[in-house]
């Protein structure tokens, strides 16, 4: 009898250790050696840059986990303008609200930038008036070697990676 509750006890102890509640929204994600995070820009998030060319918002990598090396792995970056359509960046052909969008990568950063469609300098009278929605993927390189992975498709990345 000892041994049968010790057993139940086991068995009760291990279902409720290696059972969790799920989230109806999860923001970062995190999937072998894939980690995603979602930005929700708002128009007052948009900072002038410093020559006065773009609006920028900056993300910070720093915590990055699964031991990312910054600037060796992969960075991807859908934006959309309406949560449903995602386009992979740069946009510089294309549009979202009229704005071309391009990141870089700088100390431990995510820089994204918004460029006027019309060529005009970034100004207080012509700053982003909606939001736009940005989903940032970090990659380790082996990941994409193994499979034919469509980087420039946001749903192909999206069930390649497990991403919500």
């Amino acid at each position: 009898m000892k041994k049968i509750s010790l057993v139940f006890i086991a068995i009760f102890s291990f279902g409720i250790l290696f059972t969790s509640c799920t989230k109806d929204k999860t923001i970062t994600n995190v999937v072998n050696n894939s980690y995603s995070d979602f930005i929700d820009a708002t128009p007052q998030d948009w900072q002038i840059s410093q020559d006065g060319t773009s609006f920028q918002i900056t993300y910070d990598a720093s915590s990055v986990p699964n031991g990312f090396v910054f600037n060796t792995d992969g960075v991807l970056i859908f934006a959309s303008g309406d949560k449903i359509t995602y386009s992979p960046l740069p946009l510089t052909t294309a549009t979202i609200n009229n704005f071309y969008i391009d990141f870089y990568l700088q100390d431990n950063k995510v820089i994204i930038e918004l460029l006027p469609s019309d060529g005009s300098s970034a100004t207080s009278a012509n700053k982003p008036t909606s939001d736009f929605y940005f989903n940032i993927i970090f990659i380790q390189p082996q990941d994409l070697t193994s499979s034919n992975i469509n980087t420039k498709d946001y749903n192909a990345v999206k069930a390649a990676f497990h991403i919500k």
